[in-house]
Parts: C-alpha cells; structure tokens; sequence
C-alpha cells in the first residue's frame, strides 16, 4: 500500500517500499476526567494531561499510558486520610495496554484497547507538607482509540532516495474506563477522554 501511494504521487516512481513488523510511537494530548459513584461525590471532573508510548509487532501494540491531573476535593473526606473542601488532592494514573488495529483504513484506524493500570490520589497534609499519602486504586483498564491519519511520510537518509523509515503523524482520540477502590469507603469508576497527536513508525526496507 505505502509503495502505490509513493508511486502515484512521485516522478520518477520510488523503488519498493516494504515495512518491517516492528512498530513503535509516542503520543501526547489533552482530556478530561470524571469519576462516578463514591469518588464522583468528593472529586469532580477536570483537565488532564496524556502521554505515552508505543511498542508492537504488526497489528499489535503495547502502550505505556499516563494522564496528570490537579485535582481538589470538592466534597469533605474522612476515612484513610481526611481531606476538607478546596484541599489539593493531585491525581496520577498508569497503565499498560494491550492494543489491536481492528480497522486500519486509508485515513482512520479503531483501536480497542484492554490492560491493567493504577489510579494515584496525593494527599499531603496541610498541617506537615513532609507527610505525603498515596492513594492507589489498581485494577482492570478498557479503552477505545480512533486515529485519523493527518500525513504519511517515508524519511529519506541518501540523496538516492534509499529510505529507512516510514512514519505516520495521527491526530488520536481516546477513551479509557478503569474501576478502582481507594479505600473501603471510596470506589467507584475513572472515565479519561483525550485528544492528542501521535508519531508511529515502522523501519522498512528498499527493493
């Protein structure tokens, strides 16, 4: 597919483009989170940052994801820790996803995703900054991802046109969900939505 593009928009035509099975990526953008149930009541939505990256084989992919977040109580807590109303409460989340191109089409790729990850709630006592609390949340992580593919390119590295790279540029959307427990009192559902750009690559070889 990637040698008919190049030879349709080239002149004179490029040699053989063939890619190896190897993929690899980084990607990072922007989202929101909100939390049902229990952590719904004393944590609200915001804004969240996303980055990660991406190794696979062919069709399938393992992604190394990460979302940050501010984060205040918007609801008084007292259980484990105890957090007032306004108090900072910093969330981190990690995961490793198992991902695989159902679609890939010329312009769009649908990508669901399952794994395991773990939430992080920070709290830090307002009374001893030194006194640091996490909360963790581990468990089960499904998601879903659409690309649309914004530019394709293969890196040339000789002035014959020998290429060793072939590197798509996608504009991602994802939705993750992950059920967590914090504490007894303090469970329920992480939903984070991002928009972001993504690099992924594949070496390739020249006939």
């Amino acid at each position: 597919m990637i040698t008919k593009e190049l030879t349709e928009k080239s002149e004179p035509p490029l040699p053989q483009v063939i890619q190896r099975n190897f993929v690899y990526g980084l990607y990072a953008g922007l989202g929101r989170k909100q939390y049902s149930a229990q952590l719904g009541e004393h944590f609200g939505a915001g804004l969240l940052f996303n980055f990660g990256f991406v190794f696979g084989y062919k069709r399938a992919t393992i992604l190394l994801d990460a979302n940050l977040a501010g984060e205040r109580a918007t609801r008084a807590y007292s259980g484990e820790v105890e957090w007032e109303v306004g108090q900072r409460a910093p969330m981190s989340y990690v995961a490793a996803l198992l991902a695989y191109d159902l679609l890939n089409a010329r312009r769009f790729k649908l990508v669901p995703m399952a794994g395991y990850g773990s939430l992080f709630i920070t709290h830090s006592n307002p009374n001893n900054p030194d006194e640091v609390t996490n909360l963790t949340g581990p468990g089960p992580t499904l998601g879903l991802r659409l690309d649309y593919k914004l530019e394709k390119r293969v890196k040339l590295v000789t002035p014959t046109r020998a290429t060793n790279e072939y590197v798509e540029t996608l504009l991602s959307a994802k939705l993750l969900w992950h059920r967590l427990q914090l504490a007894p009192d303090l469970a329920g559902n992480y939903i984070g939505i991002t928009l972001g750009l993504a690099g992924i690559g594949n070496f390739v070889r020249v006939r």
